[in-house]
């Protein structure tokens, strides 16, 4: 009997572990958007292939500001 509740609570930790897991993949692709940069037309400030990490809900609570970066989506290849 013993061991059948070590199995038990071993099952239930795995289950939230990747219950866990799942909800932080979740709102890390939801809210924060990767993408690379394409174009020299932000250059010296960023060059062909940098990688940017872009916050897609910074502008739901405020302006942007002097200096910030704008990313915009585009189906220009």
């Amino acid at each position: 009997i013993l061991v059948g509740e070590a199995v038990k609570k071993e099952v239930v930790e795995w289950i939230k572990v990747i219950v866990i897991a799942l909800v932080l993949a979740f709102a890390i692709t939801r809210f924060i958007v990767p993408t690379i940069v394409k174009g020299e037309s932000m250059y010296p400030t960023l060059v062909e292939r940098d990688y940017l990490i872009v916050n897609r809900i910074a502008y739901k609570v405020g302006e942007p500001k002097y200096k910030d970066i704008i990313v915009f989506k585009t189906d220009l290849t």
